[in-house]
């Protein structure tokens, strides 16, 4: 082997979201047939897990260790602290479950039982997550690299937490301009070490699956509205019943799909059930490909809070889709209100109704916001 041996660390399990989708694409840009990666990740599942290229990589499972056998070796060896450790750790994560108990008893497991062995020529914390950052300061690299995906000033505590370990980085790359700006304020010793390097992006293969059927998408004429990504408070679908409430109450006949699927799908679903949106809210779910689901819808809607890089809304511009979003931080290094999209000038459901109503109304607005995106250049690129 003539390449590169890259440690890559996400201790996650590859459910459907940005940061997993983006470590699939990663990988896949990465020629891992002319490198040997060795990947670390939570468990063996997720609905993007078979994206993998698992021909060409090595996994190692956080999941597979057994953090008991460690305990039982600290009491019988009488290290009293590292016991009283253990099982503080053991009772906090099944009391609160909260996300410092996670983390604490994560790093627990890697401090105790993982030191990868080898020399790596690089060494990448795809995430700033505490456990990702702690297995990549401890790999024998010779060089460590960091990804943001978010915003860091929305996790104060954690960044407190992990001040010491990305201090250690040799390069950290955030995803957008704005992922930066907020990643310095709360890092600024890391200022000088930061660079933006956007998520990868494929476009013959987003352009290939998105000729896959629909599976569950009526297409008869009635305008249709698509939004994807996890369901959870941050991404804002939660605005999207009383968002509907008010097209169908304005007499517009449409139907708006939510792919996806999170903390907040039962709710939504009750909020339609109550607001008898069924004909016209209907949610299908995680889709490991939902590039069916953006091609065949006429207006694409992000109602997200907080965004770095938004990859739904690149893989929207790409299939070049006419596109509604909130101001979320990011989202305008990707769209210039009026030119190739629209930006709503509020977080709201109001705001929300009257730029689909605006939309959908103005056949040379779409056609417009159309044109511009397909005559933006190829976005593929890769850090590697």
């Amino acid at each position: 082997m003539t390449g590169k041996r890259i440690l890559i660390c996400c201790n996650r399990t590859l459910n459907l979201g940005g940061i997993e989708k983006a470590l699939t694409t990663f990988l896949r840009a990465l020629n891992t047939e002319a490198n040997e990666v060795l990947l670390v990740l939570y468990g063996k599942n997720g609905a993007l897990y078979p994206e993998l290229p698992l021909d060409d990589i090595d996994v190692f499972y956080v999941s597979s260790i057994q953090s008991s056998k460690y305990l039982k070796q600290d009491v019988k060896n009488l290290r009293v602290a590292e016991v009283i450790k253990g099982l503080w750790n053991r009772l906090r994560l099944r009391v609160e479950k909260d996300w410092y108990a996670r983390i604490m008893y994560t790093y627990r497991i890697i401090e105790r039982g993982l030191r990868f062995p080898g020399h790596f020529d690089c060494a990448i914390s795809f995430t700033t997550d505490y456990s990702d950052l702690s297995m990549v300061a401890a790999a024998d690299a010779d060089k460590r690299i960091a990804f943001v995906h978010g915003d860091a000033t929305q996790g104060k505590r954690a960044a407190r937490l992990n001040d010491r370990l990305v201090r250690k980085m040799d390069k950290i790359y955030a995803v957008s301009d704005r992922a930066k700006e907020l990643f310095v304020v709360m890092h600024p010793e890391c200022e000088k070490a930061m660079d933006v390097l956007h998520n990868v992006i494929i476009r013959e293969d987003i352009e290939k699956r998105a000729e896959e059927p629909a599976d569950g998408m009526i297409i008869d004429g009635k305008p249709i509205l698509c939004t994807v990504g996890r369901v959870s408070p941050e991404k804002g679908q939660q605005m999207i019943p009383q968002t509907a409430l008010m097209l169908k109450n304005a007499g517009l006949d449409f139907r708006w799909y939510i792919i996806g699927d999170g903390g907040l799908r039962e709710e939504l679903e009750h909020q339609v059930s109550q607001l008898g949106l069924e004909d016209c809210v209907i949610l299908l779910g995680a889709k490991a490909n939902p590039y069916p689901y953006i091609k065949n819808c006429d207006v694409y809607v992000q109602t997200s809070f907080s965004e770095a890089y938004c990859l739904t809304v690149a893989e929207a511009r790409i299939l070049c889709k006419p596109i509604i979003t909130t101001d979320a931080p990011g989202l305008r290094e990707q769209i210039i209100s009026g030119e190739n999209g629209l930006i709503v000038d509020a977080m709201t459901p109001e705001a929300l109704y009257n730029g689909i109503c605006s939309v959908l109304s103005d056949s040379e607005m779409r056609k417009k916001f159309v044109d511009a995106l397909c005559s933006e250049s190829n976005s593929d690129i890769s850090p590697l």
